[in-house]
């Protein structure tokens, strides 16, 4: 390479002995080659900076390169760190950074101003997923760019691309990563959390995540009125009625009918009544004699057996909560109503950790008003 006619600028031939000295201190390791290191970014922005003509700028470029592409991967990621925050950088420079390596490419996908649209293109077309990634945490992108990071259907791309606050989502790219987020609550999760989402995809998003996002949902969401309070009521009544009367444990009408005639001879329901009632139920439970169980539960929470039946099959345990915390049934007896009927849910299966505290989730993030309302709309009108 013929530098000679950057050695005659004044302004050049220090910067460019400051450059070697330093490559020769960084090369030769030991204390100073992390100061060395850092130095050289600095010397290389000088460079840079430096206001010259183009043949001289395509000199220092091709010089660059030239040490670039013998560095060890630690000194190219320090460079290309560096130059992602520059504006004057050389295409041909920040593309050859931006090819390398994923730790090294990183910070040039992530922040360079310098990358064209069709650069990216070309990148996303020729690289790996976690190269994906690094461009959609980029703070400005195109619609065009964000579309077909979208059509690549890679969740952790539509993850990154969700979490992305920076960027406003056309109406197509919403409709990408909606349906990107029905398949994979990684997604759904960010696009939940984004401040800009139509409260109309929350509504249809409700069906298909996982119970930890539907509460959520409700905490985030629950001011959005009628229109979302339909939303949840619908999950409910997916499943009232389904299949209760084929169960096992369905009771009769002459055991309804006693186990209300014996209610009606308690007087009230103070707290005091209540814990004696749940009691009861619990060793109801505990001897196993579940027909008689549902019969005392459906009079206690004034449902019809039926739904009982479909409330006490449901595997995290929804519709239990929501009637335990709308009687305001404290934590403790929750959770034995939850573990004692767990053969009602599960046809004698043991069951699994993640399922109690799934429903012991759903519990503790339910409000009693909520809870109440879910009640009344759901339940109490069925009488």
């Amino acid at each position: 390479m013929n530098i000679g006619l950057l050695e005659k600028s004044e302004h050049m031939k220090p910067l460019l002995v400051k450059l070697y000295d330093t490559h020769r201190v960084y090369k030769s390791g030991g204390k100073k080659a992390s100061a060395a290191r850092t130095k050289l970014g600095d010397v290389v922005t000088e460079l840079l900076d430096v206001s010259v003509g183009q043949r001289e700028r395509d000199l220092v470029t091709d010089m660059l390169l030239a040490l670039i592409q013998k560095a060890e991967a630690e000194l190219r990621t320090s460079l290309a760190k560096k130059l992602a925050k520059m504006e004057n950088v050389p295409s041909r420079l920040i593309l050859n950074l931006a090819y390398d390596e994923i730790k090294v490419a990183d910070s040039i996908l992530r922040h360079s101003p310098v990358l064209s649209v069709l650069d990216l293109m070309y990148i996303i077309q020729s690289r790996k997923s976690i190269y994906w990634q690094a461009i959609a945490s980029r703070q400005s992108l195109p619609d065009s760019v964000v579309d077909e990071l979208i059509s690549l259907e890679d969740k952790e791309t539509d993850r990154v691309l969700a979490g992305n606050e920076c960027i406003e989502f056309s109406e197509v790219a919403l409709e990408g990563l909606f349906e990107s987020a029905k398949r994979s609550d990684n997604v759904a999760q960010p696009l939940l959390e984004r401040s800009d989402i139509p409260k109309s995809l929350v509504k249809k998003l409700y069906h298909s995540v996982g119970e930890n996002l539907k509460l959520f949902i409700q905490d985030k969401y629950g001011s959005v009125g009628e229109p979302f309070m339909r939303a949840v009521d619908e999950v409910i009544e997916e499943n009232v009625g389904r299949g209760a009367y084929l169960s096992p444990y369905l009771p009769s009408e002459n055991l309804l009918s006693s186990e209300y005639a014996k209610s009606q001879i308690r007087t009230g329901r103070s707290s005091e009544s209540q814990s004696v009632i749940l009691q009861e139920m619990h060793s109801t439970l505990k001897l196993k004699r579940y027909k008689l169980f549902v019969a005392q539960f459906t009079i206690f929470m004034s449902i019809s057996a039926e739904d009982s039946i479909v409330v006490l099959s449901q595997e995290y345990g929804h519709g239990l909560a929501i009637l335990c915390k709308a009687h305001s049934i404290e934590r403790n007896d929750f959770i034995k109503l939850f573990l004692l009927t767990e053969p009602i849910r599960s046809n004698e299966h043991v069951m699994k950790g993640i399922t109690l505290n799934r429903a012991l989730s759903y519990y503790d993030r339910l409000n009693i008003d909520l809870a109440r309302d879910l009640y009344k709309k759901n339940f109490e009108s069925l009488h």
